[in-house]
């Protein structure tokens, strides 16, 4: 049955107790950069070209002009997950999906109640997500994986930054 599958088995484990407040928020920004840089390292020392155009084409999709707040989510959901299958760990990749689809309802209702202009408004917010997307993307397609782990840290504090001022 589909509860065998370990990655579906943890995904909703993680969403679950993620999504319910079971962890501490520190605890959730410490494990995504711990995970995450992690990840970024893998990425780089196993950059293919193989590996790159799923990571370039969701980055272009969230460069879209009119992407809503809901899909530029997904886009970001999906690139995390494509910068950790890149990676080539399996666990890895799970535990990042699992824990990126479990803020995707508080992403959300963050991203919603920012106002639609000023320094910490949406399109300020989305000008600086799609940048620090572009920076993890170059790093990793270069190979400069210290400098990617270092982006994709920045990256998901900030975030964090963006979803406590907006909550």
């Amino acid at each position: 049955t589909i509860d065998r599958v370990p990655s579906y088995a943890l995904t909703r484990l993680l969403r679950l107790h993620v999504a319910l407040g079971s962890f501490p928020l520190a605890d959730v920004i410490e494990t995504r950069v711990t995970l995450e840089r992690s990840i970024a390292l893998l990425a780089c020392r196993n950059t293919r070209p193989t590996n790159t155009p799923r990571m370039r084409a969701i980055r272009e999709a969230m460069d879209e002009p009119e992407v809503t707040r809901g899909t530029f989510n997904q886009l970001d959901i999906d690139f995390h997950v494509a910068l950790a299958d890149a990676g080539g760990n399996r666990l890895m990749s799970d535990v990042t999906r699992a824990i990126r689809e479990s803020v995707r309802v508080p992403f959300l209702a963050a991203a919603k109640a920012m106002p639609k202009t000023g320094e910490r408004g949406w399109p300020r917010t989305l000008d600086g997500l799609r940048s620090d997307h572009h920076g993890i993307f170059a790093a990793v397609e270069a190979g400069h994986s210290e400098q990617a782990a270092d982006l994709v840290e920045s990256h998901i504090r900030r975030f964090y930054c963006h979803l406590a001022s907006a909550g």
